[in-house]
């Protein structure tokens, strides 16, 4: 299914949705929002050491804090989301050279967190930038956010909360589930939350709001990506990435493993390739999409540090990483890979 705004490009996107005050888009799918805290153990990416070598490719300097890159592949921009004060640097994703910096309000109470969820509207080429909701509570951090059948979803510690022109109305989900990352799922019909709680994917109906289905997704579970009828999600606890299918139901396809801490994840359609960060080696690993049979190498390459999110222009293959400690944005042309490591799958266990 096909979805548009009524918008016509990034830099208008952003602009207007940061001037209302965090309402969310009328129509959006596919979001990374802002990262959480490295102190949440259960949830959040792994201290990065210092690079053990020089990062891959050029590095540009952003602001402090970037934790969320949305991709706008029509108009070669990165948008960045950065703190203190919290807003977005939209960066060329050719020239690396930033092209705007647009505010983003976060609610009239002091203590509201400084989070900025990233929304791309339909897959790779808009991208808009949604404030946290203003009755979110002070003491609650946003996580993630998606946009599912023109209903907009933020995780939070406790649920997963149904928002209506930025405002709460109802939630999904317990105490129990934890919710991390969630993201638009099986051709953007359902919900894919990852329960930090019960160490689980799970599909909602954003209609009804009620679990579909829901299966076991290793030893700690963060972040999760979609690609069709395919959800990757980061096992950030049981360093691994792992595969699975929605239809004809929800199941586990494979297993790759990946030390070092997997947990930022951005897809690339167009080359059919998952682009995983690994925030305990400062590395940068793409997982070809393959058939179930098939053995294609992982390539790596070495990132700056605390590479919490990743993005992808998936017109030139562009991969940008946010390197939160020193607040720079590194550009990896995707295809130069300095390394190449075997590929083991399995099923989870």
């Amino acid at each position: 299914m096909r979805r548009r705004v009524a918008i016509a490009a990034v830099l208008a996107a952003v602009a207007a949705v940061a001037g209302c005050g965090g309402q969310a888009p009328g129509r959006a799918t596919t979001p990374r929002a802002a990262a959480p805290q490295a102190a949440d153990v259960t949830s959040g990416p792994a201290l990065s050491p210092p690079p053990p070598r020089r990062p891959a490719a050029r590095t540009i300097r952003v602001g402090p804090l970037p934790d969320a890159i949305a991709a706008d592949p029509q108009t070669h921009t990165f948008a960045v989301a950065i703190h203190d004060p919290s807003r977005l640097a939209l960066v060329d994703t050719r020239s690396g050279r930033i092209r705007q910096r647009v505010d983003v309000p976060v609610g009239q109470e002091r203590d509201v967190p400084p989070a900025v969820f990233l929304v791309p509207a339909e897959v790779g080429k808009r991208a808009v930038a949604v404030a946290p909701a203003l009755r979110t509570p002070a003491s609650t951090l946003p996580r993630a956010a998606a946009v599912v059948l023109d209903r907009t979803f933020v995780a939070n510690a406790g649920a997963v909360d149904v928002l209506d022109r930025g405002r709460p109305t109802a939630q999904l989900g317990s105490a129990a589930t934890r919710p991390a990352g969630i993201a638009a799922a099986d051709y953007d019909t359902r919900l894919a939350v990852v329960s930090t709680g019960r160490r689980t994917i799970e599909l909602y109906d954003p209609r009804t709001l009620r679990l579909a289905a829901s299966a076991p997704a290793g030893r700690g579970p963060t972040n999760v990506v979609a690609f069709g009828d395919l959800l990757f999600v980061a096992d950030t606890r049981g360093d691994a990435l792992l595969t699975f299918a929605t239809r004809p139901r929800l199941h586990a396809l494979a297993r790759t493993p990946l030390p070092g801490s997997p947990y930022g994840l951005a897809v690339d359609p167009v080359r059919r390739q998952v682009h995983v960060t690994l925030t305990d080696r400062d590395l940068l690993v793409t997982i070809p999409i393959a058939g179930p049979n098939a053995r294609p190498p992982i390539t790596t390459a070495p990132t700056v540090r605390q590479p919490d999110a990743v993005a992808v222009d998936s017109r030139t293959g562009t991969v940008a990483v946010a390197g939160r400690t020193d607040g720079v944005l590194q550009l990896i042309t995707a295809e130069r890979p300095d390394a190449v490591l075997p590929r083991h799958t399995r099923p989870p266990g």
